[in-house]
């Protein structure tokens, strides 16, 4: 990885440390940690959206607790939205237990409701998703789970 612009840590280390810099010529010197340390994230490419078969996809992310109170006293709520339509759902849930059968209700509701099938489920790689109840929910459904990598929203 070459930088046009040499960042000039060495040279404050030669003023503050000049007897380790000697017989050194500062700039052959390099160091990799700080060459990634000024290095911009790789920028995502906007990509065209490529129409796909209603429902294929769903995207789904459960939100944190709500600092507002609400009547029924649901402090969490969990997202569905359709890649295709961009159709969103959006369901209340008192603990974040209950996601499990809140997943099951949507996959049943679009079986039922659109005649269709969900094929892929693709989540934010949130703990929520990983037990026994949901996974038993995709292997009934043979829905694909995917979830992306952490801290990164792309």
């Amino acid at each position: 990885m070459a930088f046009k612009v040499r960042p000039p840590y060495f040279k404050y280390l030669s003023l503050l440390f000049p007897k380790f810099f000697v017989e050194q010529d500062i700039s052959s010197l390099q160091c990799e940690v700080c060459e990634f340390a000024i290095h911009d994230r790789n920028y995502f490419p906007i990509q065209s959206y490529k129409p796909s078969k209603l429902f294929s996809m769903i995207h789904s992310d459960v939100w944190r607790p709500n600092q507002t109170s609400i009547l029924s006293n649901k402090k969490w709520f969990i997202t569905f939205m359709d890649d295709h339509t961009r159709l969103c759902w959006i369901y209340l849930v008192k603990e974040k237990s209950e996601v499990g059968q809140i997943i099951k209700k949507n996959c049943k509701l679009v079986q039922t409701q659109f005649n269709t099938q969900i094929q892929v489920f693709r989540i934010d790689n949130g703990t929520e998703f990983f037990n026994k109840i949901e996974g038993n929910v995709f292997l009934e459904n043979r829905i694909v789970h995917q979830s992306s990598c952490v801290n990164s929203p792309q």
